[in-house]
């Protein structure tokens, strides 16, 4: 373990495997499917080329996909910078220009896809999902404008548009 914040989900996911680590609108993750699915989480971060010290931007509502994504990038060093997945797309485009991310998360269709997009922000995660007990699972989308289909992020050139 790299760091603190992933030694002590390590720690709690072998102490208490069953025990509810959260509970989100009916649903509840133990600290074993909160454990994995920040570290599943955390290899997507890491194979879309986000190192310890980058920075990601996370535009997603109070939820597990939230959680995962926020406990994901701590899991793997990178530094997540949470942005309120209620602002306008000019606010968006200010705190991108502000924090310079190396990827934006934000729902499927999100207009914070959108804002990474025109600011020249070609890595764009959409993400919703997270698991939970009730049902769910993880499902990752390609956003190039806030468009794209399932499966995983992909680059793209602005002039391709």
């Amino acid at each position: 373990m790299n760091n603190f914040a992933g030694y002590l989900l390590a720690q709690k996911s072998e102490l208490w495997p069953k025990r509810i680590a959260a509970r989100c609108q009916g649903r509840s993750l133990t600290y074993a499917q909160l454990s994995n699915l920040s570290q599943r989480f955390g290899s997507l971060l890491h194979f879309l080329g986000m190192r310890p010290g980058c920075r990601v931007a996370i535009a997603l509502p109070d939820s597990f996909s939230f959680l995962t994504a926020f406990l994901g990038c701590l899991w793997t060093g990178v530094v997540a910078m949470p942005l309120n997945n209620r602002m306008r797309e000019l606010d968006y485009a200010e705190a991108l220009a502000c924090i310079g991310p190396g990827l934006m998360i934000a729902p499927p269709g999100h207009e914070a896809l959108d804002a990474a997009w025109a600011a020249g922000l070609l890595r764009c995660l959409a993400y919703s999902g997270g698991g939970g007990t009730a049902g769910g699972g993880s499902k990752a989308a390609a956003a190039a404008g806030g468009g794209g289909g399932e499966g995983a992020e992909q680059e793209g050139n602005q002039g391709e548009q």
